[in-house]
């Protein structure tokens, strides 16, 4: 069906929605991975979301109402949307499809006065979600949003396993890198959160931490959490910085990651040959930063939490 994925969705649009959910499941994957353009928001409501013909949608006598989709959909405990995320489907759109708010309008009058009230806010699409891809590709990165993955990320309580694969440097404005702000007394300060040598001279990931940290807060039923092609900035794990207060600031992962026992920090990228030494010493350093990472950790928990091994590449011959 993933092959002939352009087919199917036309052909089968009233029916694709009545697979099992294993099999509704495996078909987003597929589709994900196998359709060219990717999966985009629509195929997801064909394949999440019962169709109703056109003909019958006016008819009120052709069939009672449709089920709650929320229930239709609480065998969906995985969603695999690697490299689809900012390239066939915005995340913005995405969460507003699997977490509806309530229409704006008038609330609906009450049979009764004593009559239970209607529900505030509607049920996830996906109440049972335990399994989430939102790896990017290196092409994708620069335009994954940390602002709307930390709003995303508010509604998923339930989630055990999550990839960022490839995402970029945590920062809430990325595109302020370079921007100053100027000040009525003429004093020139940096417009966001970091400038171009925060990393490299200054050391200075608290903007990182703070984006971290906020993820953490929202994901505390974490368990597994792939970070591939993220060992560049895989420093945010373990450093801290201090606030105005001179309070430290750092990932908790006694509380709120103390679930986590996985954490993949490969390059995702192969080897580079050996006469390029510039190359590989990048590539050694990044494998020993995971290395580091993984006894910090262990360090911090000591004994507290669970068991934690940090996946990296092999040593280099």
């Amino acid at each position: 069906m993933a092959i002939d994925w352009e087919y199917q969705r036309s052909y089968n649009l009233y029916y694709i929605f009545s697979l099992p959910d294993r099999i509704r499941m495996a078909l987003i994957h597929h589709v994900n991975t196998m359709f060219e353009p990717g999966l985009s928001l629509l195929d997801l409501k064909i394949i999440l979301l019962p169709q109703i013909p056109e003909d019958d949608a006016g008819n009120e006598d052709v069939a009672e109402p449709p089920p709650d989709p929320s229930s239709l959909n609480e065998g969906i405990t995985h969603l695999d949307l690697s490299t689809s995320i900012e390239r066939s489907i915005k995340l913005r759109d995405l969460s507003l499809f699997l977490f509806p708010t309530q229409p704006d309008g008038d609330a609906p009058l009450l049979d009764s006065w004593d009559g239970p009230e209607p529900t505030a806010i509607p049920r996830p699409l996906l109440v049972n979600l335990t399994h989430l891809s939102l790896a990017a590709s290196p092409e994708t990165s620069s335009v994954c949003s940390w602002k709307q993955l930390l709003n995303f990320s508010s509604h998923l309580p339930t989630l055990t396993h999550l990839s960022l694969a490839y995402w970029p440097v945590p920062s809430l404005t990325p595109n302020a890198t370079f921007a100053k702000v100027v000040s009525a007394q003429g004093q020139t300060f940096q417009y966001g959160g970091r400038n171009p040598y925060s990393h490299t001279l200054d050391n200075d990931w608290s903007e990182a931490i703070l984006v971290m940290r906020k993820l953490s807060k929202s994901l505390y039923g974490l368990e597994y959490l792939d970070l591939t092609g993220c060992a560049p900035w895989a420093k945010v794990l373990t450093s801290h910085s201090h606030g105005p207060g001179d309070e430290t600031d750092m990932i908790d992962w006694v509380g709120d990651w103390g679930k986590i026992e996985t954490v993949v920090l490969t390059t995702g990228s192969v080897p580079p040959a050996m006469h390029e030494s510039g190359k590989v010493e990048r590539y050694k350093g990044l494998i020993s930063e995971a290395r580091l990472t993984e006894r910090i950790i262990r360090a911090r928990r000591a004994g507290r939490g669970h068991p934690i091994a940090v996946e990296a590449d092999p040593e280099l011959d």
